[in-house]
């Protein structure tokens, strides 16, 4: 199991253009996709808030832009990771790539 766990700790993957160690990359893309998440959620708490006390709609409205740019973030985010993914999980035989076949098939 060490043997394992020290390959993957080694191994190199691409994101957000550059390359680093699996663990950082994969540290990385979800602290950044915590702090989105979080901002998304403190924005619209206070959006909720500034509606229980008829809020200004121009301040309403600028809160929901951010939030729609933390959606696209984190759209972004996923997308990352799902390189990473696809950067180490590779099929290497017939079998293997006949049955990422069939399970892309059933999509």
């Amino acid at each position: 199991m060490s043997s394992i766990a020290s390959t993957t700790s080694a191994m190199s993957v691409s994101v957000f253009g550059e390359e680093m160690e699996l663990n950082d990359a994969v540290d990385k893309v979800f602290k950044s996709i915590q702090h989105a998440v979080n901002h998304s959620h403190s924005t619209l708490r206070e959006i909720i808030c500034d509606m229980d006390r008829d809020g200004d709609f121009k301040v309403l409205y600028d809160n929901a832009e951010r939030i729609f740019d933390f959606s696209d973030e984190i759209s972004s985010l996923f997308k990352e990771l799902k390189g990473i993914i696809n950067q180490i999980v590779k099929p290497s035989t017939a079998e293997e790539r006949e049955y990422v076949k069939s399970i892309k098939n059933k999509k």
